[in-house]
């Protein structure tokens, strides 16, 4: 939704959005809007996968958001040879507050998202402090990718207004332009 949002205030505002994937080239208007709407419900079904640049093009802003759980080198790669194109961009982590409390205790299947992955526990408490590092460790890789490569990186919490990001976003890359 934070990325949606912001595409409209950027096509609002007369910027050219896209995925960078390629499959929805960078253009302006309604049907844009609406088909990038559609690319990102399809997106969203999809377990940790990595952001595919195949449609950025030099001297373009880019706007990852994802958990970043995923295979870090692989968005580490990605992002990498985006910057080498000269893109710019953020990293925007999202989060739920229940990966940021691990409030589990006892039996508990973990699944992610798409169902691709499961794991069950017994004894989910013993699995909160590793986690914790673990979390950690992760926002830590990813604030360090982006701040290595020249670009931001901010972290929402799903029970947060999404304003406060969308902000954050839209100032982000209104100083980059």
């Amino acid at each position: 939704m934070i990325a949606l949002a912001l595409a409209i205030l950027l096509n609002q505002a007369g910027e050219r959005i896209g995925t960078s994937d390629g499959g929805l080239p960078p253009q302006t208007g309604r049907a844009q809007i609406s088909a990038l709407a559609q690319a990102l419900a399809r997106q969203a079904s999809h377990d940790f996968g990595a952001p595919q640049i195949e449609g950025l093009t030099a001297n373009s802003l880019a706007v990852f958001a994802s958990d970043f759980f995923g295979d870090f080198a692989a968005l580490r790669d990605m992002v990498t040879r985006a910057a080498g194109q000269h893109v710019r961009g953020v990293l925007l982590m999202v989060l739920d507050p229940q990966e940021l409390h691990f409030p589990f205790q006892g039996r508990t299947l973990f699944e992610s998202m798409a169902g691709s992955l499961r794991h069950e526990s017994q004894k989910a408490d013993d699995l909160r402090q590793p986690y914790f590092e673990a979390l950690k460790e992760r926002k830590a890789q990813v604030a360090n990718l982006a701040q290595s490569l020249g670009w931001q990186f901010f972290m929402h919490s799903t029970d947060q207004p999404a304003t406060g990001a969308l902000l954050d976003l839209y100032h982000a890359l209104e100083y980059r332009r």
